[in-house]
């Protein structure tokens, strides 16, 4: 490099010329302590500098000691394993991991993530939200007999006052049962409706758009749901490629919908997103300073704030202890940590029992 330090000789400080040293030369240790404070972006422009700095380590991910408390200030992917209970918290973008036992969880499975809330269930029935910042439990009704609920979502944080909770189910192409509950009543409003044309929704979460509830369909199709006069409509074109998607997910993000399809080994990947006017799938390029998070119990957009984080896809799957993204750009799943740069999910593992929670301002502590 062109640049050097200078440094003076401590027994000739009167000799202006010093002694020139290259940037190259920094102590391995300091260099160490730079890197580990930098962010995973950062990180990777670090080692770009010279030729020494990209041997020095990647820092090992920091693994908090389970605690009572927890302060997320980004996304991150809540996981745990059945064995234990205790829940992982990871955060891909520092790649630190805290854990945290929660008793009130035991028995539960994750049904919906949203504003820091989740939609947890303990057997076919009973249901209950919680939020695992604050470890505050809202309990709710429980659902009724005969209806297992294929996904469920909410409308609104659940300590606002018109917050909603909304399930379907379909065991045909020809019809749902779809369950509605205002948090704070007693009683599910449950009503099969008939379906216009042929549909099945996926296990990808609903999501509330602009006033409306939509549910992905297997052939790429949705449907819609209007709490306020209780239709419910069947809309979209059915696409080959989207039916052989394996992994699909649904993301709203400032009054727009987008979708992403991937097939089971990660080699087709793509994001969509809707034209409400003509209620069709148009590919997008690029997600300019956007993030998309997604998992089957519930996707979202954040806008990045870290340089090098943008336009990224990230994914509840691991590759060893670091997460792994789909970047727009490369066309490529990625980790911010090693070396792994791969057009499909070879050798990645996905976390089963996992939502990405994203905190609301005011839950940051």
């Amino acid at each position: 490099m062109a640049d050097t330090l200078v440094t003076v000789d401590e027994t000739n400080k009167g000799n202006t010329k010093g002694e020139e040293r290259t940037w190259s030369e920094l102590l391995p240790e300091l260099l160490c302590s730079i890197r580990s404070s930098l962010f995973a972006g950062d990180s990777i422009i670090f080692g770009a500098v010279c030729k020494s700095w990209q041997l020095i380590p990647f820092p090992q991910p920091l693994l908090m000691p389970i605690h009572d408390s927890l302060s997320i200030q980004s996304p991150c992917l809540m996981f745990f394993s059945r064995k234990n209970y205790v829940f992982n918290f990871f955060d891909p973008i520092r790649t630190a991991t805290y854990q945290v036992d929660i008793p009130k969880l035991v028995d539960a499975d994750i049904r919906f993530s949203k504003d820091g809330w989740l939609i947890m269930c303990q057997g076919r029935q009973t249901i209950f939200l919680f939020n695992p910042l604050t470890k505050e439990k809202i309990e709710l009704p429980d659902i009724p007999e005969c209806t297992a609920f294929t996904t469920v979502c909410f409308s609104n944080p659940p300590t606002s006052s018109n917050c909603q909770v909304f399930g379907i189910q379909s065991y045909s192409h020809h019809s749902v049962t779809i369950g509605i509950l205002k948090v704070g009543e007693e009683v599910w409003t449950v009503d099969d409706v008939e379906n216009n044309c042929n549909f099945k929704v996926t296990d990808c979460s609903p999501v509330m758009c602009n006033g409306l509830y939509y549910c992905l369909g297997f052939a790429g199709n949705f449907g819609v749901f209007d709490p306020e006069d209780n239709s419910w409509t069947i809309c979209g074109k059915r696409h080959r490629q989207l039916k052989r998607s394996e992994q699909r997910f649904l993301i709203e993000s400032d009054g727009d919908l987008f979708a992403v399809f991937a097939s089971r080994d990660g080699r087709q990947a793509c994001v969509l997103k809707l034209d409400f006017l003509d209620k069709a799938w148009h590919e997008v390029q690029s997600l300019g300073d956007r993030m998309l998070y997604v998992c089957y119990r519930g996707s979202f957009s954040k806008k990045a704030v870290v340089r090098g984080t943008s336009n990224k896809i990230y994914f509840p799957k691991f590759f060893d202890s670091n997460g792994v993204f789909y970047s727009l750009t490369t066309r490529k799943f990625h980790t911010f940590f090693g070396n792994y740069s791969r057009g499909d999910f070879y050798g990645t593992k996905e976390m089963k029992h996992c939502a990405w929670i994203n905190p609301m301002p005011s839950m940051r502590m």
